[in-house]
């Protein structure tokens, strides 16, 4: 499932004529030219963004009550004020009525049209150079609307140095939040095209990422950004320029690091497995062969060692060996390999969840084998 929301006979969710493909091309596309992207206000408007959420009163009904309602029954509204519970709110989208998650009276709600405006000045950028400023691709909406997102893609890629240039293109992802369980949030993401993998390198991603919980000062927060108008854009690019050239030294890095293809069984089964599962492995020689080890962990290795040889984005031969080489076959596994019932769930995963910490283990290892 890809969790896009689909109403009025399609998908809310929108894309450039450049973009990738998202969501097998789910939404309506828009035709734009040369390295423009989508105006904020059309993203907003055509991903059908444009809603309002507010904080609705929650009731905790007796079984008096409930009974009533099976039965069809008149229930007097007035009562029902005495069984409000203090403390709680819903988070109520307004044009549809759908509840989008319970959460405490003191959250604070960034309406969708109010991130637009944010991710607007991004892509304007007062005094900044258009060359430097991303435009955005795609945006749309999840679920019955819990979860809005945009991505702004930036103009220059990175270049890997090799004869075959292993491009590398630069994002600005940002999501928006309504039940309660996450932030709005700006976060720097590199997205390798030949796979449509992400690439997220290093504890010190946190410092590509951009904030905002939802606080009841939450608002207030954004508006300190907001008195110039471009600071909030000089900080977000230059979070993006310092992981950009951070980034780019990572990534030589990696490509200076050789390792046979035993040691790289080696970092991916401690990368994946169990810590209980990889003793097993440590203990039999370093050999996935033994019967005290699950058919399970078994084929989550050897897929992974077949998507580090032969999966997508895997071609160039130049890499074949290297600490790069190993990354990219990880981040092909988790993203082209495994089967994912959900989209939405396979996106947190790799970008904050599971696959992203042991992807994080992964590289740990292999600059602890340089």
């Amino acid at each position: 499932m890809h969790n896009l929301e689909f109403r009025m006979g399609s998908y809310s969710f929108v894309e450039t004529n450049k973009g990738a493909g998202a969501w097998h091309g789910l939404g309506e596309k828009v035709n734009v030219e040369g390295d423009t992207g989508i105006n904020i206000i059309t993203a907003l408007e055509k991903s059908r963004a444009n809603y309002e959420v507010s904080l609705q009163p929650v009731v905790a009904l007796t079984p008096g009550l409930v009974e009533a309602m099976a039965n069809d029954e008149m229930i007097n509204a007035g009562d029902l004020l005495k069984y409000i519970i203090n403390g709680s709110k819903a988070t109520m989208r307004l044009d549809t009525e759908k509840t989008l998650g319970v959460v405490s009276d003191t959250y604070g709600i960034v309406q969708n049209e109010r991130m637009f405006q944010v991710l607007g000045m991004l892509a304007t950028g007062k005094d900044a150079k258009k060359e430097d400023l991303p435009v955005v691709e795609t945006a749309g909406v999840l679920g019955e609307g819990s979860r809005v997102f945009v991505s702004m893609k930036f103009p220059e890629p990175i270049r890997i140095n090799t004869k075959k240039d292993d491009i590398i293109n630069m994002y600005l992802i940002a999501q928006n939040d309504h039940t309660g369980m996450g932030n709005f949030s700006i976060t720097v993401s590199p997205i390798r095209p030949v796979c449509q993998n992400t690439l997220m390198l290093s504890d010190r991603m946190a410092k590509g990422r951009i904030t905002f919980r939802h606080t009841r000062f939450v608002n207030d927060r954004i508006d300190l950004l907001n008195n110039e108008t471009a600071e909030m854009a000089y900080r977000t690019l230059g979070l993006y320029g310092a992981y950009k050239q951070y980034f780019e030294t990572e990534l030589e890095k990696l490509r200076s690091i050789r390792l046979t293809e035993k040691w790289c069984e080696k970092i991916l089964a401690e990368a994946l497995l169990t810590e209980d599962v990889f003793d097993i492995y440590k203990k039999n020689d370093y050999s996935i062969n033994s019967d005290d080890i699950s058919t399970r962990s078994k084929n989550m290795l050897s897929e992974a060692m077949d998507s580090l040889e032969n999966g997508v984005g895997q071609d160039n031969r130049e890499l074949a060996g290297t600490g790069l080489y190993l990354i990219n076959g990880l981040t092909t596994y988790f993203q082209n390999t495994l089967n994912w019932k959900d989209k939405e769930k396979k996106f947190l995963s790799i970008t904050e969840g599971n696959c992203y910490n042991k992807l994080q283990k992964a590289h740990h290892l292999v600059l602890e084998a340089a």
